[in-house]
């Protein structure tokens, strides 16, 4: 069957600045700079915002993106760009598979962002870096996504406009009274700020509860002023954070880390899509702090038990997962291989467990109903993703999900 090349043309939407939570993005006029797509055959990635031009940011075009395209809430296509020596336009260019029904189009960038096109809830689950490394006055290119969706044609289109909008929150932090040289920051809060969300395609509406409470910056881009780290740039999901606490881990390089909880936060704290929100901390009420360290655990994807000498990991090919709620509001989390009757069983770990958690963990490994194996880890949380786990005790490792 022949293919038949669709060309399609996108815009964004700028970003808005103020001083404190930021004017909601304008949309550019239709007869600004457009974004058109056509295809080429380099790899390209991502976006960054330009200097402020009144009380918005500009966003520019890096060179550097891909964009992920689906149709019909099908798997999405990965295609490449390229942009103009202006860098507010880029081209790229989609063929269809085969003919459909009908035709709607969902676009997100940066294309890793994009996790999977849900039908059965007309969404688009897409995902926000838990770890980020912005640039001098911009967000880290890989963090700042964006999704646009299409009406519904009845007959395939030769050529579709669409509008990217921003998934993304932004946030624009500056540390006072910083100590050392730092080298990575950690925010941590009861609501989402990284990971997975689904982004319905009618109303705009998102859900982040399958997204992490923690989001990790790499400072090695950025320098300490005057005692102060200014404009750390980050993206993060919509989330609204006024009059709940978060904490602040700041890990230098002479090995310190440096902890400050703010117990409630100001109204302005509402991050919201396209928005950008300033605010400051200052380290100089910080409490110096050890977190785990989990160097092993950390280098690893799969559940299971990572304890020296006998472990026991997850294979999806064998293996079966289940979790039990108890009454205490502690989960049980089991992998079980019915053809071999054996199992390894981790309870203990509480609903809301979270990073820097600590509790106790009793792990139990079962060949045949019989107990081979029976021990209990202080533990902490040394990362979490979603309902997944990283667990240490400084020794030991695991990876489970609450």
């Amino acid at each position: 069957m022949r293919k038949e090349t669709l060309l399609v043309t996108l815009a964004f939407l700028a970003v808005a600045a103020g001083c404190r939570m930021e004017e909601e993005a304008p949309e550019m006029k239709k007869n600004g700079p457009e974004i058109r797509f056509v295809a080429r055959t380099d790899a390209l990635t991502r976006t960054v915002f330009g200097e402020p031009e009144g009380t918005t940011y500009p966003t520019y075009w890096t060179g550097n993106e891909t964009v992920g395209i689906s149709l019909n809430y099908e798997w999405a296509e990965e295609v490449d760009i390229t942009v103009n020596e202006s860098r507010t336009a880029a081209e790229f260019n989609y063929v269809p598979e085969a003919l459909a029904s009908s035709y709607t189009f969902f676009v997100v960038t940066p294309a890793s962002a994009l996790e999977k096109p849900s039908k059965s809830r007309k969404a688009l689950r897409i995902a926000v870096p838990a770890v980020q490394k912005p640039l001098p006055g911009s967000v880290d290119e890989g963090a700042q996504v964006f999704y646009a969706n299409t009406s519904t044609f009845k007959e395939k289109p030769t050529s579709v406009d669409v509008r990217f909008n921003h998934l993304t929150a932004y946030g624009k932090l500056t540390l006072k009274n910083v100590t050392g040289t730092p080298v990575r920051l950690t925010l941590i809060s009861d609501q989402a700020l990284s990971g997975s969300c689904y982004v319905a395609l009618d109303g705009g509406a998102v859900s982040t509860r399958d997204g992490a409470h923690t989001l990790t910056i790499d400072l090695e881009n950025l320098a300490v002023s005057g005692g102060n780290l200014n404009d750390i740039w980050f993206a993060c999901l919509p989330a609204n954070l006024a009059g709940t606490p978060l904490t602040v881990l700041l890990e230098t390089k002479e090995g310190n880390t440096y902890k400050r909880t703010i117990p409630q936060l100001g109204e302005a704290m509402n991050f919201v899509s396209g928005r950008i929100v300033r605010f400051s901390v200052n380290m100089a009420a910080a409490e110096e702090t050890q977190t785990a360290g989990a160097p092993d655990v950390l280098n690893y994807e799969a559940y299971g038990a990572y304890i020296p000498g006998n472990p026991l990991i997850y294979d999806a090919a064998l293996d079966q997962l289940s979790r039990e709620y108890n009454e205490d509001q502690t989960v049980t989390f089991t992998i079980l291989n019915p053809d071999q009757e054996t199992s390894v069983e981790f309870s203990g770990i509480p609903e809301g467990a979270a990073y820097l958690d600590a509790f106790t963990l009793n792990v139990r490994y079962c060949s045949k109903e019989e107990v081979s194996y029976n021990a209990s880890f202080d533990v902490v949380v040394v990362k979490e993703e979603g309902a997944r786990l990283w667990l240490s005790d400084g020794t030991n490792g695991f990876i489970v999900k609450r």
